[in-house]
């Protein structure tokens, strides 16, 4: 049996927290009588300014959750983009579509999956230099 949403969804925003980052506000948590739920946040990062906002939408399957939809967002101090996951279906010519990352510089995104929140930590661990 899956466990509670709501424990998932708080284990990942530890684990999110676990970037070096903070909360500026609490994240938000909403579940729902079906177990599904959603996470939302901003993780502000000093003193280099940059921030990850981030949203995810789970859904149980079997005994794990699967993210329905999501967002991770790494922008700099000013807002420009470092980079960007996401599985909006706005490119279906990709590889591993609707999963596709967003890159500073580049005009198209790349397929790619969604990695653990943990290598997503230690992507934006070494971004920060931590």
């Amino acid at each position: 049996m899956t466990r509670p949403v709501g424990d998932y969804l708080e284990d990942v925003a530890r684990l999110l927290e676990g970037s070096g980052g903070f909360f500026q506000n609490a994240a938000s948590i909403t579940t729902h009588p079906d177990n599904t739920g959603l996470l939302r946040g901003v993780l502000s990062f000093a003193p280099s300014g940059r921030r990850l906002s981030f949203f995810l939408s789970a859904v149980p399957l079997d005994d794990y959750f699967a993210l329905l939809r999501y967002r991770f967002h790494f922008a700099d101090a000013d807002g420009e983009l470092i980079f960007r996951y996401d599985n909006a279906p706005h490119y279906p010519g990709l590889p591993r579509f609707p999963m596709h990352k967003h890159r500073r510089g580049s005009v198209r995104p790349q397929g790619a999956m969604l990695p653990s929140i943990r290598n997503l930590v230690r992507e934006i661990r070494d971004i920060e230099g931590n």
